[in-house]
């Protein structure tokens, strides 16, 4: 018979396993993320911009941000 467990034990397997939870959250949603940049990469022109200036770059941005999400939902509704 295994001899008990003590408190200490216990606390740190309970640690060990909430951490194991929350680090498998953190990849899901970096995954998520990670989804996003490279799509903008691959398909969007962010890989090497077209303009000089940071407002152009920024506006760059944001439009293929935009079409990103436009992409995903025409995906999710099946527009």
């Amino acid at each position: 018979m295994a001899p008990p467990k003590t408190d200490y034990v216990i606390l740190i397997q309970a640690e060990y396993l909430h951490c194991e939870f929350l680090y498998r959250q953190s990849l899901k949603i970096r995954k998520r993320i990670e989804e996003v940049f490279s799509w903008t990469k691959t398909v969007g022109p962010l890989r090497q911009t077209k303009f000089r200036g940071m407002k152009k770059v920024a506006a760059q941005a944001i439009f293929t941000f935009a079409a990103y999400k436009l992409a995903r939902m025409s995906a999710i509704f099946g527009w």
